[in-house]
């Protein structure tokens, strides 16, 4: 088998810097909502472009983006479809992480990282430098807040779920110095989910002490 070919340096950090379109290609898709025109199963790219109200060449090109980084898979008949890893870009979906890719590729984070060399020369974190939250204002922007809060939710489920899978990290957890309510909302998810939303093994042994795991004391269940 013979060795594939280096590609020289130059073109690697030309890659690097170049891979901005990543993020925005998944952020571009979730703001249209191509992966809820794709959820009920393949669909030409001018069927979708009329669904989320696109330009037809234009999505096709995302489309294809999204081809490559392994959200969408083209079928033989030029159709797409969304992969297990896009199905998270649906709004329906539990494993949804939609918000959260609005809220991080959207303008105000995207610029904050813009000012990152700033940062860096300076000592000071964006917020110090602009005066304000870099995530969002909540009296300026409803809308963005209502995405940051949702993106908030979105991460929890998914947080509660390994730790739910982690019970030590659970207990410990709420002694963590967090910045948002996210800590005190995982705990409580976790523990909702190991009384069997989700069904965890090792949770389960957590709290009835099969295999040899301690269990959690009672101010801790009631949690």
């Amino acid at each position: 088998m013979s060795e594939q070919p280096t590609i020289p340096l130059p073109f690697q950090v030309s890659r690097l810097a170049t891979s901005y379109w990543v993020p925005q290609a998944i952020h571009a898709a979730a703001a249209l909502g191509v992966a809820d025109a794709l959820a009920a199963g393949p669909q030409r790219s001018a069927d979708v472009a009329r669904a989320v109200g696109a330009d037809p060449a234009a999505l096709e090109r995302l489309l294809r983006a999204l081809v490559v980084i392994e959200l969408c898979t083209a079928t033989d008949d030029g159709a797409f479809a969304l992969t297990p890893l896009g199905d998270c870009l649906r709004s329906d979906s539990r494993d949804s992480v939609r918000s959260w890719v609005l809220l991080i590729g959207g303008e105000r984070c995207w610029s904050a990282w813009g000012r990152l060399a700033e940062c860096v020369r300076t000592g000071r974190s964006v917020p110090a430098l602009e005066g304000r939250d870099s995530w969002v204002d909540a009296k300026e922007d409803a809308a963005s807040s209502a995405t940051f809060n949702q993106s908030m939710v979105q991460l929890t489920r998914h947080m509660a779920g390994a730790v739910a899978c982690a019970p030590s990290v659970a207990v410990g957890v709420r002694s963590m110095n967090s910045h948002t309510a996210m800590t005190s909302a995982t705990v409580a998810s976790a523990t909702r989910y190991r009384r069997g939303s989700w069904r965890c093994d090792r949770a389960r042994r957590l709290n009835s002490g099969l295999s040899g795991s301690p269990r959690l004391p009672p101010s801790r269940r009631s949690m």
